[in-house]
């Protein structure tokens, strides 16, 4: 009401707010209470949250377990550094991403100039520069590891959000200049390039021949081709382990292909049968197979 906002129309017209005022059974004052549905309103909330406990040096709730080393971390001033680590850690052994949203804010919110903004809640929170660039190292080392694609996306986010993107600025000269070589890239550059590749608005046609026609580039941007709805895959060296890697991406629900050109590799029969088998299935979208 103080920044002249119709509550009525609001709540018709925002996706963010299913239902802003809700009125809590129970309360003896029917207190109509804020009521945050989308996801990321309570992901950014829960970071803040959890920002003002450490800076108050309250105990921290996200920890379930309240060890004497996690309540040492939480009470010295110092500690910034090994939180994020935990939180980062906490957040690549979930199985499903729940707290991938909360990390993201979580780290974005260790930085001055977003800090600065929530001044009065975030008054005495203690994470500086060193240890925000400690913070992108321990997630490049992560990178650098085979993760999931999800899980590699996630900490490209997070450097983001730290106002990192070395990475994917340096993926990114590489093919401005054409002289992107993929036989020398690291596991890190490859998930840079694949955080590029699905970053990209236009994903109708997937060429493999303008990154590498090889194997084990395909294997290492099946998440790019899993998004296509074409893939030119021929005269790339491919052989039956393509076929099974294909034959799983085709089983998938969210796969979106739907032309596929593998000729000219020598797939042989093993490898046409492990395609066919993902073919059979009633979630595959395929139409055109060359």
């Amino acid at each position: 009401m103080e920044s002249s906002v119709d509550l009525k129309e609001a709540s018709v017209c925002s996706g963010v707010f299913t239902e802003i005022f809700k009125e809590v059974r129970g309360r003896k004052d029917k207190e109509k209470m804020f009521s945050f549905v989308h996801l990321s309103v309570q992901e950014f909330l829960a970071a803040v949250y959890v920002r003002m406990s450490l800076s108050s040096n309250s105990k921290n709730s996200f920890f379930t377990k309240r060890s004497l080393k996690n309540l040492q971390l939480i009470l010295n001033k110092s500690s910034s550094k090994k939180i994020h680590r935990i939180y980062i850690d906490k957040a690549l052994q979930s199985p499903n991403g729940h707290l991938d949203l909360f990390l993201r804010f979580f780290l974005g919110l260790s930085l001055h100039s977003n800090r600065d903004k929530l001044k009065d809640l975030l008054n005495s929170t203690n994470s500086s520069l060193e240890t925000n660039q400690k913070t992108v190292q321990y997630i490049k080392k992560k990178i650098s590891v085979n993760l999931s694609v999800e899980k590699s996306i996630n900490l490209f986010h997070c450097l983001n959000e730290l106002d990192d993107r070395s990475l994917v600025e340096e993926i990114q000269q590489y093919l401005s200049s054409g002289s992107l070589s993929t036989d020398k890239l690291s596991p890190a550059q490859w998930s840079a390039l694949v955080f590029i590749l699905l970053s990209t608005k236009d994903l109708d046609v997937f060429d493999l021949k303008k990154y590498s026609s090889s194997e084990e580039a395909l294997l290492r941007l099946l998440p790019v081709v899993k998004v296509s709805s074409k893939a030119l895959l021929s005269e790339c060296n491919l052989t039956e382990r393509s076929c099974d890697a294909l034959g799983c991406l085709l089983i998938s629900q969210s796969s979106a292909l739907k032309d596929l050109d593998l000729s000219k590799n020598i797939l042989e029969d093993s490898g046409v049968k492990l395609l066919l088998a993902g073919m059979e299935s009633p979630y595959c979208k395929l139409e055109i197979l060359r």
